[in-house]
């Protein structure tokens, strides 16, 4: 099963489902360079020990697919522990590995400063929106 078929599955079981509910894929012009596909993963509720494994799996099959541009948008997760954090350290260190970032945008208050008080700020880059990080990479 590919990623979009799951991201299929998971919407058609939203109510059961506090994680992933669409991807995007947008195609960016870098100029001279071949065009990037920048993939958007909306998430919602909370990254813990409950929910990070699928995070995982979902942004993990993504990368093997060849998608290591992306963003993951935040503006409905109201809650990050230690899991979550990790999960987040480990995609972005597969991806950078392959050449990829992730962006992140739209946290919320108390993530976000979760995310600053373990100095993560440091190593995503945060942007309100999905437009303002698109047009980052």
């Amino acid at each position: 099963m590919n990623f979009k078929e799951m991201v299929m599955k998971t919407e058609t079981q939203a109510e059961k489902t506090i994680y992933c509910l669409k991807l995007e894929e947008m195609v960016m012009k870098t100029g001279t360079k071949a065009e990037k596909t920048i993939c958007c993963l909306k998430l919602k509720g909370k990254m813990d020990a409950s929910t990070f494994p699928s995070i995982k799996k979902k942004i993990n099959a993504l990368i093997e697919e060849g998608h290591i541009f992306l963003i993951l948008d935040l503006h409905e997760v109201y809650f990050i522990d230690s899991s979550g954090l990790g999960c987040l350290v480990a995609c972005l260190r597969k991806i950078t590995e392959k050449g990829g970032d992730i962006k992140l945008c739209g946290i919320q208050d108390p993530v976000r400063l979760v995310i600053e008080l373990t100095q993560l700020h440091k190593f995503f880059d945060i942007f309100d929106d999905v437009p303002s990080a698109k047009t980052s990479f």
